[in-house]
């Protein structure tokens, strides 16, 4: 049996995963939100960031077009769209972890943020 999760659980799931981590070890916080806060002048740094990013936009959007595929995601939606804002979404919700917003705040933050799917 194939499982494939509804793609707003999932992204639920991951974001609160994501927020939660920083909240319990704000000192650690996210390589890349730390990089490009602190290296922000050294390109080869910032081509590293960008690199990654790009990454974590691809993955997001493959997983938005599936979702789309199955029915999950209207059609009016762009998954690259979609996409580039749960990436920028999810360095915001690193840095409010760092600042050691409460689980209140952050799974309202994610709701919030989730409704871009409907």
């Amino acid at each position: 049996m194939d499982f494939d999760p509804d793609i707003r659980t999932t992204l639920r799931s991951v974001l609160l995963a994501l927020a939660l981590a920083d909240v319990s070890d704000p000192e650690r916080g996210c390589l890349l939100v730390n990089a490009t806060t602190e290296r922000a002048a050294h390109g080869s740094t910032v081509e590293q960031v960008r690199s990654t990013m790009a990454a974590v936009e691809s993955v997001l959007t493959g997983a938005l077009e599936r979702a789309r595929a199955r029915g999950d995601l209207g059609t009016a939606q762009s998954p690259v769209e979609l996409a580039r804002f749960l990436t920028t979404f999810i360095q915001g919700l690193h840095v409010m972890g760092n600042a050691r917003a409460d689980r209140s705040f952050l799974e309202s933050a994610a709701s919030t943020a989730l409704k871009v799917l409907d």
